[in-house]
């Protein structure tokens, strides 16, 4: 029977095996890799704020009576404090161009 090897042993295995792998294989094949895990990447930035919403929907339906204020309450602080941060960025991203364009 094979012996169970560690979580941080299988990264450094991994890592060293990929820096191997790396050096000797052909471009064509390396670019094919990095197309792929290009694309697996971006996948999973899309499908996160999904996975994201199918845990917290259901926790949101089991409160109950108070589900639709709290949820309202959330949505609202939620939207205040986007645009609060997104008035804030504008206006110091101005005034730092202004110091940096114009002294």
């Amino acid at each position: 029977m094979l012996k169970k090897i560690g979580l941080v042993p299988r990264l450094l295995l991994g890592i060293i095996s990929g820096i191997l792998i790396g050096m000797f294989l052909p471009e064509t094949v390396s670019r094919l890799l990095y197309t792929f895990t290009h694309i697996f990447g971006e996948f999973l930035n899309y499908i996160v704020p999904f996975v994201i919403l199918a845990f917290i929907i259901p926790g949101i339906a089991e409160l109950g009576n108070k589900a639709g204020r709290l949820l309202g309450s959330t949505v609202l602080i939620a939207y205040v404090s986007t645009i609060t941060a997104g008035t804030a960025a504008y206006l110091l991203a101005r005034k730092l161009y202004l110091m940096v364009c114009c002294g």
